[in-house]
């Protein structure tokens, strides 16, 4: 065991640094290699990035955690805490070293004393017994400076590291370790020349940027071995590079680069090196011919190969520079064959709106051995309800040179102008983008300006809604609900349905609502001046400010909402034939949308606030501030001289109101339209039907990956979950999304962009942003091919799709992540039946953990196929052919050589005894004949076998435990008097799983509730152990029943799941989704409360928030502790004394708040004599 300490001060300092750049120089010139290494690197969450913790999760204020890059323990609750490693595989490394960096914050307390603190460091290998190799007390130097501990270690097959740390009844303490690495010699020795700086500096590479390669080292070193981090390059492309460094301080530093492309074993040849440029003065910039653009020459040599990257000071550094002042590093890259360009193209860049159409297609440079899609963007100014597509993807098949997929344009009868439709690439799979490809396709629109008018109250059943019908049925969508709908003035008169027909009037349908008679807005435009005297409302106080008390036609349209979002939203136009006559002078016919409720800050003179404004400002929209006459805005003002659709002279552009409000709380709103001082010349506004709404989180459909299929790949590229909207396009949309499965995220998977780059920590995000504009947004992710075969994992998404102010329904969306192929063994035989013509079989077995359905198979490059067996009659002894397996989207493959072997006879082989689980799906491995059929005792086996008359067929998962003998009968053919006939058996033993069904107790609670997670086992043994996950969140993990218990700001879902291994070895999953946790409410103190009372006068009135509110008014119910009869936010006649009370929401959550009232101090007399 050796430790080394650094000491900052004195000269020692720049010989013992330059003592550590020899002794590098001594290692890099060995083969030593670095197995295994974490740093905790761009990772600040609770947990590691590797390993885990035996003791886990927060322990009151204390926690040992992830926290700047580094493994962070603090105090620990006066306890102690373990942090192992996953196992690390050694195989064929000899030399082995083991080193760790170390600190602490305080002053550990000495050995022996009832409060010693230390840190322990052991190994194990090959699953034997720990071995200590370091342990510290209470001497370590101050200032939270690192001292190494390291160790060597013998040769074994795996190892594992373990740190422990405890802290005794001293101080808080903080213990930090870091830079943890396993070393060794593979033998190997590499026939790239050594090149490293030195550490007497901080001149360093501190980023580096080529293709998927995105490494921030962050740290100083003299040089560093990064081949395990690779990236795939093609043939023929550009890719940029950008490396950064630190200057450290004012200094000079030149950086370049080198790829071996002809795989030489060095960067010497022509095009191999690359300078960068330089940069001075920063301490992570990029150097000034930074990026750099590299292309793959066609010279080069398929395979994996070397890149370096060095950065030097005052100079280039060569490729076999040593002990400079700078750092170097080494990556890996794989030169892949060409991959197709592919560009965009239109047969024609305009279509007439009336049925035209054209195509959109994808064509490449060269054809490839397997499909090609394209995945679509498609924005412009043209809607959904514009055009049809045949497909947001094309497919350009395997052996062609393009693919296409049809726009068709959509005839309607609105008069909009031309609109576009723009395709672009947003990404690609076994293809490239040539540059950035985007193709304009205009719809010219055929639609001539209509004469016909609006119709009003013409259409059944509409033409007989009441005002409430008209609310509830025309005005509002979506969760957004109304009620208490009133109308005031004359409702046969002044309120109506309107339908634009034929005409060209923009709204194509809603409500109307008048000053005069609504059947007079009926175009056309014939009259300067109609007017009409109806009833009207008289007293209201809205209307006698907004009109100076000399309101006349005055109607009033209220009612009460509940929006589900926090926005309220609606369209509308307002019209007059005051237009433009009176505009800029005292006549102004006035309108009004008054909303009232929570947050929302009432105008002067109103009884809320108005949101009929002109757009982008605070001005009200009226006849003065919006017209063409030199007093108002004219971009929203249509002047209707002569038009067709309507009577009116005048009217503004579609406007739209909104207010920001809370999701499921009450709100009222008054439209209100008046003519002021006389009844003269009507006036009206248009509401949009259906455009009364809020911004709810609703989704349908669309969420899945690509071809919204249900499975997925590790390895697989351009894998993508997208989100789709069909309505509200025009606002902005978050919601929550659920994250959960048995695979791990930011581990199993990543969160990437369409280049496959990962984003922030590798999470997928727990909330979903559409902006305005967009109707769907894309998450690419990655499934991670690792060297373990971990079975079928899965990816659960949920989000809420039903109205958020009603009972919660979670879509559900499971993908499931299946192993990349690995081929275990390819059986061959060669058999005939007394000198008939031979037949090979060749079957495609799989290691341990696989699906064979979940893969495609091909023979010495024919065409794919389900089926993992292959026969070929009368093939060449001693002929090689390859088999190759791969998955469905060709991700990735695997491939074997068989040798076809010596024709034997027919000779049955039912292949090994083998032994499974419940629930799994082995393959028999029968062999030896031309023709099979199996058989089994007892015969009830043999409906468990996918094809009785195939050599291998599956074994289903629903088999039941116990012991089968299966038989093999092999012959030349199906006949019954077949000549050559054998049989051979196999044992398989079905060895008994668990059974069982986990549950809650009910499906929703409190924050702070405990969860009561319950399992029904209907086979449990003695020996049976339990793992419930999140095992973090759960009171005993290792328990059939435990509890869990959350405490939630917001509604949420939480995942559980119970795994149960028998002493067989054998495991079973069960699982529960969308557990709710419900918030409290929160009860607060309103300023409006007296808190000092003279014996009867002191009054309590609270605020609550949050929770889940009832749909309507009362939103909360109350319990105060001195009258439990009062269901009353506000208690008043209170006397001196403590009150308390309790908040309900609709959900049972509860919350409570004590206050006290005080007497009201006596006053002090002042005397004078």
């Amino acid at each position: 065991m050796t430790t080394s300490t650094y000491t900052p001060s004195s000269g020692f300092v720049l010989r013992f640094v330059l003592f550590l750049s020899i002794l590098f120089c001594s290692v890099v010139s060995k083969a030593q290699t670095t197995i295994w290494s974490e740093d905790f690197t761009g990772n600040n969450g609770n947990v590691a990035e590797v390993g885990g913790w035996t003791t886990s999760g927060y322990v009151g204020a204390y926690w040992f955690k992830v926290q700047n890059e580094m493994l962070e323990i603090r105090d620990n609750n006066r306890n102690q805490a373990t942090w192992t490693t996953d196992v690390i595989d050694i195989t064929g490394y000899t030399s082995l070293a083991i080193s760790i960096d170390v600190q602490e914050s305080g002053t550990l307390e000495p050995a022996g004393n009832a409060d010693e603190d230390f840190v322990r460091f052991e190994y194990r290998l090959d699953g034997g017994t720990w071995t200590q190799f370091y342990q510290k007390y209470d001497d370590f130097p101050r200032n939270n400076t690192f001292i190494n501990a390291s160790t060597t270690v013998a040769n074994g097959t795996s190892l594992e590291l373990r740190a422990t740390f405890k802290n005794g009844q001293g101080n808080v303490e903080y213990y930090r370790i870091d830079n943890i690495e396993v070393t060794g010699d593979n033998g190997v020795v590499s026939p790239y020349c050594d090149s490293y700086g030195n550490v007497v500096y901080n001149t360093s590479v501190t980023q580096v940027d080529f293709n998927t390669i995105s490494n921030s080292s962050g740290k100083s070193a003299a040089y560093s071995d990064n081949t395990s981090q690779t990236t795939d390059i093609s043939i023929g492309y550009p890719y940029d590079l950008t490396v950064n460094v630190n200057t450290d301080g004012n200094y000079r530093i030149y950086a370049r680069a080198w790829i071996d492309w002809n795989q030489d074993g060095d960067f010497s040849d022509t095009g191999e090196a690359f300078d960068l440029g330089n940069v001075k003065n920063t301490s992570n910039g990029a150097t000034n011919a930074c990026p750099y653009t590299i292309t793959v020459p066609a010279s080069a040599t398929l395979g994996t190969t070397r890149m370096r990257v060095a950065a030097k000071y005052n100079a280039y550094p060569n490729e076999c520079d040593v002990d400079f002042d700078g750092e170097v590093e080494d990556y890996s890259v794989n030169i892949i064959p060409h991959q197709p360009s592919v560009s965009l193209s239109a047969l024609t860049s305009n279509i007439n709106e009336n049925g035209g159409s054209t195509s959109i297609a994808a064509t490449m440079d060269v054809t490839y051995t397997q499909d090609v899609t394209v995945n679509l963007s498609v924005t412009g100014s043209a809607g959904s309800s514009d055009y049809t597509l045949s497909s947001t993807q094309i497919v350009v098949p395997a052996g062609s040179l393009s693919g296409s997929v049809t726009l068709t344009a959509t005839d309607d009868a609105l008069n909009e102008g031309d609109e576009t439709v723009i395709f672009s690439i947003s990404s690609l799979v076994n293809g490239m983008e040539n540059g950035t490809q985007q193709q304009t396709v205009t719809i010219v629109d055929d639609d001539v300006p209509s004469t016909d008018p609006i119709q009003v109250d013409r259409q059944a059943p509409e033409n007989g809604y009441t005002a409430d019908e008209l609310v509830q049925n025309v005005l509002v969508t979506g969760c957004l609900t109304a009620s208490n709908v009133t109308y005031s003035g004359d409702e046969s008169l002044g309120l109506g349905y309107f339908n634009a027909s034929t005409s060209d009037f923009p709204l194509s349908s809603g409500i109307i609502m008048s000053t005069g008679k609504v059947s007079k807005a009926e175009g056309p435009n014939s009259s300067a001046g109609t007017s009409d005297n109806i009833g009207q409302v008289t007293g209201d106080s809205d209307v006698n400010y907004l009109t100076g008390n000399s309101a006349n036609d005055a109607q009033i349209l209220e009612f009460d909402f509940v929006p589900a979002g926090d926005v309220l939203n609606f369209n509308y136009i307002f019209a007059s034939e005051e237009y433009y006559e009176y505009a800029c002078g005292a006549y102004n016919d006035v309108f009004a949308f008054i909303i009232s409720g929570p947050g929302i800050t009432a105008d002067t003179g109103l009884s809320g606030k108005n949101i009929a404004l002109v757009p982008g400002s605070t001005n009200a929209v009226t006849i003065n501030n919006v017209n063409d006459q030199g007093c108002g805005n004219p971009t929203y003002y249509v002047d209707e001289t002569g038009g067709y659709a309507t009577e009116f002279d005048g009217r503004t552009t579609t406007l739209t109101a909104t207010a920001n409000v809370q999701a499921c709380q009450t709100y009222h709103i008054r439209l209100i339209i008046s003519d002021v001082a006389d009844a003269s010349f009507n006036s009206a506004v248009f509401l949009e039907a259906k455009s009364f709404k809020s911004n709810e989180v609703v989704i349908q459909n669309g969420i899945g990956v690509q071809n919204d299929v249900d499975v997925m790949y590790e390895g697989c590229t351009g894998s993508y979950i997208k989100f789709n909207r069909t309505q509200d396009i025009d606002v902005n949309l978050t919601f929550d999304l659920n994250v959960g499965g048995t695979a791990t995220n930011g581990v199993d998977y990543l969160y990437v962009d369409e280049f496959g780059n990962q984003i922030g920590d590798g999470k997928i995000p727990s909330t979903v942003t559409m902006p305005a504009g967009t109707s769907d947004v894309t998450y690419y992710y990655k499934a991670l091919s690792d060297a373990s075969i971990e079975g079928d994992e899965t990816l659960k998404l949920s989000f809420l799709k039903s109205c958020p102010c009603s009972a919660p329904d979670y879509y559900e969306k499971t993908i499931t992540i299946v192993d990349i192929p690995e081929i275990e063994a390819s059986p061959t035989s060669l058999v005939s039946c007394l000198g008939a013509t031979p037949v090979a079989t060749i079957t495609v077995n799989l290691k341990s953990g696989l699906d064979p359905a979940d893969y495609q198979y091909s023979f010495d490059g024919g065409a794919l196929q389900d089926n993992n067996v292959f026969t070929l009659n009368n093939p060449a002894v001693g002929s090689t052919y390859t088999v190759l397996v791969q998955d469905r989207y060709a991700c990735k493959s695997a491939t074997f050589d068989v040798v076809i072997p010596e024709v034997t006879p027919i000779a049955a082989n039912a292949g090994p005894d083998k032994t499974m689980c419940e629930g799994d799906t082995p393959q028999l491995e029968g062999s030896g004949g031309i023709y099979y059929e199996w058989s089994c005792s007892p015969a009830s086996g043999l409906t468990y076998l996918s094809d009785v008359n195939v050599s291998n067929p599956t074994v289903d998962a629903n088999i039941p435990f116990g012991t089968y003998t299966f038989t093999l009968t092999v012959k030349e053919s199906s006949s019954s008097s077949a000549s050559c006939v054998d049989t051979d058996d196999m044992i398989l033993t079905v060895q008994e799983n668990s059974h069982f069904t986990i549950s809650t107790d009910k499906p929703e609670y409190c924050s702070g509730e405990v969860i009561s997670l319950q399992s029904t086992i209907a086979n449990s043994n003695v020996g049976d152990t339990y793992l419930w996950t999140p095992s973090a969140d759960v009171a005993n993990s290792a328990a059939s029943n435990t509890t869990a218990t959350y405490n939630e700001t917001v509604l949420s879902a939480k995942d559980f799941s119970l795994t149960i291994t028998k002493a067989n070895g054998c495991n079973n999953t069960e699982n529960i989704s969308g557990v709710l946790i419900n918030p409290e409410p929160v009860v607060s103190l309103n300023t409006s409360s007296n808190l000092c009372s003279d014996g009867s006068n002191g009054e309590i009135d609270v605020d609550v928030t949050g929770g889940t509110p009832y749909g309507g008014s009362p939103f909360y119910d109350f319990s105060w502790s001195h009258d439990g009869t009062l269901n009353s936010p506000n208690a008043i006649n209170l006397g001196v004394g403590g009150y308390s009370v309790t908040v309900s929401d609709s959900k049972s959550c509860t919350s409570s708040s004590s206050f006290t009232i005080d007497a009201k101090p006596n006053p002090v007399g002042i005397y004078h004599d």
